[in-house]
């Protein structure tokens, strides 16, 4: 992702179904959402949750969601020492890691057809 601009993460080509601006926010809110868990915050019920699930972001955010994006895998990092960490805790850790991985899986798929 270092190397595309805000406006390219923006466009969405026909066939794509979203761009990666949009991928990206929906990436990191997941991400948002299970670190506030795992450090007890409260998210609001289900139903908002999935409502709120794919936004379409301006161009603008790009960078901001880019930054949140490395930030909150850092913290997640971090948050690694198992033998402090209860199962719904570790579950969340390892969600993040894999939610992450697929998604940066299609950015770096809709990057390279660009």
């Amino acid at each position: 992702m270092l190397k595309i601009s805000a406006r390219w993460a923006g466009v969405v080509k026909p066939w794509m179904l979203y761009s990666l601006n949009a991928n990206l926010w929906h990436t990191v809110y997941w991400q948002d959402l299970w670190l506030k868990r795992i450090r007890g915050e409260k998210i609001p019920p289900q139903m908002e949750v999935w409502e709120g699930d794919w936004q379409v972001p301006a161009d603008e955010e790009f960078g901001d969601l880019r930054e949140r994006f490395l930030a909150g895998l850092h913290e997640a990092r971090a948050m690694c020492d198992w033998e402090s960490l209860d199962d719904e805790q570790k579950d969340r850790l390892i969600r993040i890691a894999i939610h992450a991985v697929y998604h940066i899986g299609q950015m770096n798929l809709m990057k390279r057809m660009k």
